[in-house]
């Protein structure tokens, strides 16, 4: 539909028309309805230049001089150039100015000075409408024209995301497979063999007007780029970052990136798709270089978490076969250093992959055991007599702190209610103001270091449960699968047989464990964790060490 100001202009130059035989035929009528006066790359008004230089018309008339445009340089480029060049008289009713009337040549004058004023208006209104969004980004409002795939806008308030049934098992599904195993361009192609709408097509399916400037024309499958985003984007966490990019100016309308430091973050804004730990999971993929084999579409069960004891680089898996005594042809997997098979540097550090899956397996079946007896250990340590009294002094100092600060706040607002009863003077007002701000200021500033005091002893627990819950849950594991070895397990680093140690397995969350263990006393340490062992493991040949 056409907007009032639309409206209202053609009845002002109908009007005018009317009152001005002169002008007694009109060629056409010009309008970009919804369009930027900032810039002249409008549809109609390059119609209405087309028409001009081709002497269809040798008259423009408008409301004012703004309903022209609002770039005083084009303005005056038109004004002062185009128009005399090409024999075009201009006229701005409301400005009272024609560009044909001699006696009006006085008010020629005028024109450039509000040509300005509308130019600096339009970066007034730009200025003040940025300032609105970011305050609504600060506020965690999700300002978009189209939700992120997944959501839509909550009918009640289009600021707000709600999760989309319709499509966010796609999310899951796309974060599962991953730590399945799945590379990104296989899952790619697993989502367009089962014909699931991709994101452009999904829009345009709901009858939103969406258009994607980076797709394709005639796109209508998943990409890898697609993929990546979605499993990059931490929207389907609950956390809306927005102002990643922005238009140059108000007059350039190009957008560039916005500084990771300068983008506007907001947790917890939403209900999220993906739980914590399983994000957690995928980013940890995702910073590894991980390759499926040509033969498969899933990328191996050690890919990116296999290292060389000497050099540090990736180990690589070779695949064979080989006839049995038997006569059977036998598959043979093993994994040898990649500086050596691609350089020759170092040397092979081979391992077979049945020998790796075995010494993995068993490792962790131990500490899922071992998480079942230091559940002990913890209770051990929450029960710490100097640990509690620790926790117990931090509360206690803490509510103290809260509290003045409540009592100085009330003490300010009670001296406030006297200026204005006249009960002191305004001298006394600002200067009991100034003191009880300052006092304010300082027992904030202690509040906040004994709330992070605090939540550094609450986060020391938290880690000795995450160790434990993670262990804990494989405890009857019979065999290893790529969602356990993403969960446990940081790298596990290949020595040269001829070495001390053949194999070393690092584990997330160990260091959180060690520091546990370290905090106990040793009469407490023995009792607990008697034989043991924690950490990384150390294999030489098929024995582990304790």
């Amino acid at each position: 539909e056409e907007s009032d100001s639309i409206t209202n202009q053609k009845k002002v130059l109908k009007d005018f028309i009317e009152d001005n035989p002169e002008f007694s035929s009109v060629y056409d009528i010009y309008c970009d309805d919804g369009y930027t006066g900032t810039n002249f790359d409008r549809p109609a008004f390059q119609k209405m230049i087309h028409n001009m230089e081709s002497k269809l018309i040798n008259c423009i008339i408008c409301k004012d001089l703004s309903r022209f445009g609002r770039d005083y340089i084009s303005v005056g480029d038109y004004l002062e150039k185009v128009f005399p060049k090409n024999n075009i008289r201009f006229v701005s009713v409301n400005d009272n100015y024609d560009s044909a009337d001699a006696n009006n040549r006085g008010n020629s004058f005028a024109i450039p000075i509000k040509s300005v004023i509308n130019d600096k208006y339009a970066e007034d209104i730009s200025i003040k409408v940025r300032s609105a969004f970011d305050a609504k980004r600060r506020n965690g409002e999700f300002i978009g024209a189209f939700a992120p795939y997944g959501y839509k806008k909550d009918e009640q308030d289009k600021n707000k995301l709600v999760i989309d049934e319709n499509v966010s098992w796609v999310i899951k599904k796309i974060y599962s497979l991953l730590i399945e195993g799945y590379t990104k361009i296989e899952i790619t192609r697993k989502l367009n063999n089962e014909n699931i709408p991709c994101p452009t097509e999904y829009k345009m399916q709901q009858g939103l007007n969406y258009c994607n400037s980076n797709k394709i024309e005639a796109t209508k499958y998943w990409t890898y780029s697609t993929v990546h985003s979605i499993l990059k984007n931490e929207v389907f966490i609950g956390n809306l970052i927005q102002k990643k990019a922005q238009v140059i100016s108000y007059k350039v309308k190009q957008k560039i990136k916005v500084e990771e430091s300068k983008q506007i973050r907001k947790d917890c804004t939403h209900e999220p798709i993906i739980d914590i730990e399983t994000w957690e999971k995928v980013q940890d993929i995702l910073s590894r270089d991980t390759k499926a084999m040509k033969t498969n579409e899933v990328v191996n069960l050690f890919a990116g978490y296999l290292r060389c004891g000497d050099c540090g680089r990736a180990l690589h898996r070779n695949s064979s076969k080989y006839t049995n005594k038997d006569g059977n042809i036998v598959n043979w997997h093993s994994y040898i250093c990649g500086s050596y098979a691609v350089y020759r540097n170092c040397t092979r550090h081979t391992i077979k992959e049945d020998d790796i899956y075995n010494i993995v397996l068993n490792d962790i079946r131990k500490n899922a055991k071992l998480a079942l007896v230091t559940e002990e250990i913890v209770e051990i340590l929450n029960a710490k007599q100097d640990n509690r009294n620790k926790r117990k002094r931090l509360n206690v100092e803490l509510d103290k702190l809260e509290k003045e600060s409540q009592r100085v706040y009330q003490l300010k607002k009670s001296v406030y209610e006297d200026w204005k009863a006249g009960d002191i003077s305004r001298e006394d007002y600002i200067a009991y103001k100034e003191d009880y701000e300052n006092q304010q200021k300082q027992l904030e500033q202690k509040i906040e270091t004994m709330r992070e005091e605090r939540n550094k002893e609450q986060e020391k627990i938290d880690n000795h449960n995450v160790w434990l819950m993670k262990f804990k849950k494989y405890a009857e594991i019979e065999e290893l699968d790529r969602d356990i070895i993403v969960d446990l397990v940081d790298c596990v680093i290949v020595f040269e047989k001829d070495k001390d140690k053949m194999v070393e397995i690092k584990y997330k969350y160990e260091d959180e464990f060690i520091k546990l263990i370290q905090e106990l006393p040793d009469s407490e340490n023995i009792a607990c964790i008697n034989d043991c062992s924690v950490g990384s493991r150390l294999y030489g040949g098929s024995a582990w060490d304790t």
